[in-house]
């Protein structure tokens, strides 16, 4: 199976940087149609004329940064996936880009790095072939979590007997949650060696005051507020859940899977 080529869309108020991305993306031309922007205006100009599967956007530009930028695309342009390439970035914009940036790339980075972690998501995001099913996923800013877990952490959040290891194993409870702080851990601010894969260790690395700013400040993480209606509740849904994926992973486990 041939693999589809992908349009990539670089933004960097720097013109040295942009000479840099253009030379050194010459060898993956094969495989990217690129191209480039000075300043977001620009960007969100061939955005509205022309195609992308993904925008790479630098973080410190001057009257529109990067956070600003790819909140723009997400609205106009919700089936574009959002990268943020950028060095020396504030726990701030961090936090700011946990809703909106699909991954963080450090920089600098070498081309190899970039190309892979771009690349394998546009081709995971090439596997959903219902265009609106598409939009609809890459659109998404926050998943809301479910009642049971989101509330049993706020109340261990509020306990002077808090821990690192007691915050992690509630999140790891909640598959919201848990795709949120991993996704902040291994974001390009930390510039961790190794991917971190555990919610235990997420917690740990983050620290308690991170968690609480998340939680309690700027509401990355969310208690679900949808239909009541339902045939089924959701936390009914989630025990059932947790049933499934203890029993799952006791059967892979007996039977030597990994």
């Amino acid at each position: 199976m041939v693999s589809k080529m992908h349009s990539i869309l670089f933004v960097d108020d720097d013109p040295l940087v942009l000479q840099g991305l253009r030379r050194s993306l010459e060898e993956y031309s094969d495989s990217w149609n690129t191209d480039f922007s000075s300043n977001p205006k620009e960007a969100l100009k061939k955005l509205a004329e022309h195609p992308f599967d993904a925008i790479v956007s630098d973080m410190h530009m001057p009257i529109m940064d990067g956070n600003q930028l790819l909140e723009l695309v997400s609205q106009v342009a919700p089936g574009v996936m959002r990268f943020v390439l950028s060095g020396n970035v504030t726990e701030t914009q961090v936090m700011r880009s946990a809703n909106l940036v699909h991954q963080m790339i450090p920089k600098p980075s070498d081309m190899e790095h970039i190309f892979s972690i771009v690349e394998r998501a546009c081709r995971l995001r090439d596997m959903l072939t219902d265009p609106h099913l598409m939009q609809l996923i890459t659109g998404i800013h926050h998943l809301p979590s479910v009642p049971v877990p989101y509330n049993r952490l706020l109340k261990e959040l509020e306990s002077p007997n808090n821990s690192t290891q007691s915050v992690g194993n509630i999140i790891a409870q909640d598959a919201a949650m848990t795709a949120k702080i991993l996704q902040l851990v291994n974001s390009a601010f930390f510039g961790l060696a190794d991917s971190i894969s555990s919610p235990q260790r997420a917690a740990t690395i983050l620290g308690l005051n991170t968690i609480q700013a998340l939680v309690l400040g700027i509401h990355v993480f969310s208690e679900y507020q949808g239909e009541k209606n339902l045939p089924i509740s959701i936390d009914a849904m989630w025990k059932h859940s947790m049933v499934v994926s203890n029993v799952a992973f006791r059967l892979s486990k007996s039977l030597g899977l990994n």
